[in-house]
């Protein structure tokens, strides 16, 4: 692999030499420079061309040569291989030695050959990208400069006014390969680094910044991620800075979409707010969190926001708040202002401030959508309206962190806390009545965001882990939903029954014989096993990140009995 991006970058530097000289206004060489770009270019994607067919034969040797079943599905996804063991391509142009037969790993050096096996597809994925990055077909423009429409040659079924319309890039095989990656090794951060690259692609900072944070939330950090994201951020301020008087212009309120792409701007901005840090502009910081908290919660209930879009804003969140405690501050380069900073640990209550206020919306919401339904007589399933519905993943994912988190929030008293801990109350009071817990499903199954989260430290592994836990794929949506309510009841009498939790509930959420229904969650410590005696485990050292140890005790509640609560706090 060493080799492989050595020469990758060595193309990279020559096709960026010759582009400057070709972008100079002293070029004076006639048509001997764009030739010779052209014919370096389509150089490189011969080589990227043959890497891929390499690399190919390498993953799916790989997974035979070890038994790596787990690894199937994604090679079939990624169309490597067909449903049964055969490959996709055809013949053996590499010429690989003739198979022997598969040597299962150790359960120790297991986990080490998925992650040789992800890293190879985080491989794939990127040769992917630069030969889509380098193909300036299709009316494209040279790399490093706009797509814009170029005026055509005459050729036939040319559109009217002699201009090629521009053929967007597509980065669907390269993104493919990183998730797969990502969904194969949860613990590893490059396939999501590489995933916020392709999101800087196709200039959304917000999808950039979510990824960003899972590339630094997981046991094994890509810790470069720390640095591109200051670069987001320090665009979005900028941005921000230039549009702010035109805003001001605004009159009548956006459409939908426009209102969530403002929103999404807003959040990124709000991050790099936080990442300046200045004293001068923490009035600011404050009334954003306030005007993000409102516009979340309005968005929410006029159900404008996608439903996939919902946890991403809390993992936005849940990772700053988690970079900012558990890793070093990062040094701005990128900001010229000698302002003085706020104290580290004020930041941190502002950022725990805002998570604990997009968490109040949430239930806020959840509170307004049970609270305009008669449940008599009605099915549980159709108590269920489409805006609660929406945020069942998110609440559940809320609970989790909440779990994962109680005695820091329990050391952290405040305003802020005591206002949450209260509608927390109310929610899951009305939740518990409205959806009794014996009448709900049993969650047996790994859910769409047990998948999606799997890895995210700042939940601490209690989303249900995939090994031996099988898919809710087929489950009915409403049966999906009730589960999620089930779990989120679960968590929440599971908080009331930590130690000086200052969440309380009236009445217990169990059933008749003392016990909260299927209440019998495990969690394995997530480990990370390395192997450095394998040839091939040393061709990807250089990718490796250290490990990341969290410094702090993971706390995992189980139920201990039901204990008496007293009434809920009142106001």
């Amino acid at each position: 692999m060493q080799t492989s991006y050595l020469f990758i970058s060595s193309y990279k530097q020559r096709i960026t030499a010759l582009d400057r000289i070709l972008s100079s206004p002293q070029q004076q060489n006639g048509n001997h420079g764009p030739v010779e770009y052209r014919k370096l270019v389509q150089r490189f994607r011969q080589f990227l061309a043959e890497e891929d067919k390499f690399w190919t034969k390498l993953v799916l040797r790989f997974r035979r040569s070890f038994a790596l079943d787990e690894a199937q599905p994604a090679l079939v996804k990624l169309g490597l291989v067909l449903d049964g063991d055969s490959p996709a391509e055809g013949r053996n142009h590499n010429q690989f030695p003739s198979e022997t037969v598969s040597v299962v790993p150790l359960p120790e050096q297991r986990e080490g050959r998925l992650n040789i096996l992800s890293k190879a597809l985080v491989c794939l994925g990127d040769i992917a990208r630069y030969r889509e990055v380098y193909n300036d077909g299709g009316g494209r423009s040279r790399i490093g400069h706009d797509d814009a429409p170029r005026r055509g040659r005459g050729r036939r079924g040319a559109p009217p006014g002699g201009l090629d319309l521009v053929r967007p890039r597509n980065y669907t095989k390269a993104r493919s390969c990183y998730e797969q990656a990502k969904l194969l090794v949860a613990t590893d951060g490059n396939p999501s680094h590489q995933l916020a690259i392709l999101a800087s692609y196709e200039k959304d900072q917000f999808m950039s910044l979510v990824h960003y944070y899972f590339a630094l939330c997981v046991k094994q950090p890509y810790e470069t991620a720390a640095d591109n994201m200051g670069t987001i951020m320090h665009k979005a301020l900028e941005q921000w800075k230039a549009r702010s008087k035109e805003d001001n212009l605004a009159s009548e309120p956006p459409i939908a979409k426009i209102r969530i792409d403002i929103f999404k701007d807003k959040m990124v901005v709000l991050h790099g707010l936080w990442r300046l840090g200045l004293q001068k502009m923490d009035s600011l910081t404050k009334r954003e969190s306030s005007a993000i908290y409102q516009e979340f919660k309005a968005l929410l209930s006029e159900r404008h926001l996608p439903e996939e879009f919902i946890p991403q804003i809390l993992v936005t969140s849940q990772g700053a708040l988690y970079t900012h405690r558990m890793l070093s501050a990062p040094v701005n380069k990128k900001s010229k202002d000698t302002s003085p900073t706020l104290d580290p640990s004020i930041v941190e209550t502002r950022i725990l401030n805002h998570l604990l206020l997009l968490h109040r919306a949430l239930l806020e919401v959840g509170l307004q959508e049970i609270g305009s339904v008669d449940t008599v007589d009605m099915d549980l399933a159709q108590r269920i309206t489409a805006p609660f519905r929406r945020t069942l993943g998110a609440l559940r994912m809320s609970m989790k962190w909440l779990r994962a988190n109680i005695k820091y929030l329990i050391e952290h008293t405040s305003e802020e806390t005591t206002a949450f801990w209260r509608v927390l109350t109310d929610f899951i009071e009305i939740l518990g009545s409205a959806f009794p817990a014996d009448q709900l499903p049993e969650l047996t199954s790994a859910l769409e965001e047990d998948r999606e989260m799997e890895g995210f430290l700042p939940l601490r592994g209690l989303f249900a882990r995939r090994q031996g836990t099988v898919s809710a794929v087929g489950e009915h949506p409403n049966v999906v939903h009730l589960m999620r309510i089930g779990d989120i009841l679960k968590d929440a009498q599971l908080v009331a029954e930590f130690e000086n939790s200052p969440f309380k509930l009236s009445l217990p959420l169990a059933d008749a014989s003392g016990v909260f229904p299927h209440c019998n969650q495990v969690r394995d410590d997530e480990t990370m096993t390395e192997t450095t005696d394998d040839v091939v485990a040393e061709a990807f050292g250089h990718l490796n990140e250290e490990d990341f140890d969290d410094d702090e005790e993971e706390q995992v509640l189980y139920p201990s009995g039901l204990p008496s609560f007293p009434s809920p706090r009142q106001g």
